[in-house]
């Protein structure tokens, strides 16, 4: 256990830094010998886990986790069903459009279609959208047992992203709440300001939540009845792949 530990270790440290690190940077992070450092690197990089920079000597991720990450999202059911959907979806509304899951006490991006526009936001495939802010994680949340919803909360900091984002536990319950009685969440400028978004729960065969499907886009192109639409157009998308997913486990 403590050789995987010291490797996760390294592959953390080296996933929060994109312009790569050096080996004593790397030791002095993860408070390792230097040798022990070199040794672990050396197999990663023989994986293709990690890679060197011939200039600079850095390391980085490597290609070899990408191709890890491609295999385990072409095995992930939900993501196959929902993607032609999601596309579809994007070409309708004209927006950027996100599949969300719950992966252990994380709401994680695990699809994503983006809108005509090619703008950039928070959401990227793979991020951890904060359950405070971000619609697609929120509708998430509102949807899971009372018990399960707190232990999540109590493993996540609520963190202030702007002035819209809400940090106090009984408020974003309370919001939950409503998010249940709508049966969709709507983000507006709670995670990025100048954005809105809307998002609605794909449920599984067995009742429970198993993700959500999202859409993004600036504020001024969302107005009411374009909300209204999106709620609408995502909801029968999110019932057609629950209807895939319900056949698939018959």
């Amino acid at each position: 256990m403590q050789g995987v530990d010291r490797l996760m270790g390294i592959l953390t440290s080296l996933s929060t830094n994109p312009g790569g690190l050096g080996i004593t940077e790397i030791s002095e992070m993860q408070n390792l010998p230097r040798s022990t450092v070199h040794r672990i690197l050396r197999a990663l990089m023989e994986y293709r886990l990690v890679s060197q920079d011939n200039q600079t000597k850095k390391y980085r991720l490597g290609m070899g986790l990408l191709r890890l990450t491609v295999e385990l999202l072409n095995q992930n059911q939900l993501r196959t069903i929902a993607m032609p959907y999601l596309n579809g979806l994007a070409q309708s509304l004209g927006e950027t459009v996100y599949l969300s899951v719950l992966e252990g006490n994380e709401a994680l991006c695990i699809g994503k279609v983006d809108g005509p526009q090619g703008l950039r936001y928070f959401v990227e495939l793979g991020r951890r959208m904060p359950f405070n802010c971000a619609a697609s994680a929120k509708v998430l949340l509102a949807y899971l047992t009372k018990k399960k919803a707190e232990e999540i909360l109590r493993s996540n900091n609520l963190q202030k992203y702007t002035d819209k984002s809400i940090v106090n536990k009984d408020e974003l319950l309370q919001h939950l709440a409503e998010v249940r009685k709508k049966g969709y969440a709507i983000c507006d400028g709670e995670l990025e300001l100048g954005t809105r978004g809307i998002a609605v729960p794909i449920f599984g065969a067995d009742g429970n939540v198993v993700g959500s499907i999202s859409v993004v886009g600036p504020s001024q192109r969302f107005t009411e009845a374009f909300m209204e639409r999106a709620i609408s157009e995502t909801k029968k998308v999110a019932l057609r792949i629950e209807e895939e997913l319900g056949a698939r486990a018959g």
